[in-house]
């Protein structure tokens, strides 16, 4: 279970953009657009859902889904 291709490009581009202005979480920046391309990136690490879109956007580097306390 993944996004939608075009959702998978404007996720790299918000990632990309906040690289650009950040001062700080780098890293995690980093992190989030190398899993961009897993199969499974945005799937919670604790249930395995699809963690809502909404929620990515909002937070790229976010694991968990809400319900799993992300």
């Amino acid at each position: 279970m993944q996004y939608p291709l075009d959702y998978q490009l404007a996720l790299g581009r918000i990632l990309r953009e906040r690289l650009a202005v950040s001062t700080g979480g780098a890293a995690a920046l980093h992190a989030a657009l190398r899993r961009l391309e897993a199969p499974d990136f945005g799937a919670c690490t604790a249930c395995g859902a699809l963690i809502d879109y909404l929620e990515i956007v909002a937070d790229p580097t976010a694991s968990r889904c809400r319900r799993c306390g992300g």
